[in-house]
């Protein structure tokens, strides 16, 4: 899934840029605004079912990933490192 390397990538950016020793609030803030677009055009995908079935019997359950998820593993790491940045805090 394309779109969760995506989130990945942002969000480690947006943790970068608000470590002490870059402290670079306005890449931060574009960075979340950009993930949040990701967010929306992922909102209204289908995703793809946890049971796979042949003939009828259940042959498989995969781990995947749900929109339910997504917002809060793409937010609370954020969250954590902005401890204190009033600008990412309110985005």
């Amino acid at each position: 899934m394309r779109s969760g390397i995506a989130i990945c990538t942002v969000v480690g950016i947006v943790v970068g840029a608000l470590s002490p020793g870059v402290n670079d609030t306005s890449t931060a803030v574009m960075c979340i605004d950009f993930l949040t677009a990701i967010l929306s055009q992922l909102a209204a995908r289908q995703f793809p079912p946890s049971h796979r079935y042949d003939g009828g019997e259940q042959r498989v359950f995969a781990i995947v990933p749900t929109f339910a998820n997504l917002p809060g593993d793409s937010f609370d790491q954020i969250r954590r490192n902005a401890a204190g940045n009033v600008a990412i805090l309110t985005r």
